[in-house]
């Protein structure tokens, strides 16, 4: 996947009242491979990040889970996935947890990476 855009730094509000300042948020010009999907939410490794600003090849961009981390708005740095199968497949019904792991969702041990 490639994209290209603009990189602006803003107040990003992620649901009930959580509000991570200074977040990164590219505004796309153009795009390739992305399907039917409205944009991207980077929550992989921060090196992956080095290189993609033209005018920084050094620097690399904070992801949101960095960011509530480091504003102290998450105790631990890490993101949880939960998907839920279900009958449809039109639907799909997942969850994302950030700073933590929601233990009503799992059974047996957990798997980090």
């Amino acid at each position: 996947m490639l994209m290209l855009g603009i990189e602006y730094n803003d107040t990003f509000t992620l649901g009930r009242g959580v509000v991570i300042t200074k977040q990164s948020i590219v505004v796309g010009s153009s795009t390739s491979n992305l399907g039917d999907a409205d944009g991207v939410l980077g929550l992989g490794p921060v090196n992956l990040s080095l290189g993609t600003l033209p005018n920084e090849p050094t620097m690399t961009i904070p992801t949101v889970t960095q960011n509530l981390w480091r504003q102290d708005i998450i105790s631990q740095e890490i993101v949880s996935i939960s998907f839920e199968p279900i009958s449809s497949a039109w639907i799909v019904y997942g969850e994302l947890t950030f700073g933590g792991v929601d233990s009503s969702k799992y059974t047996g041990y957990m798997a980090f990476v």
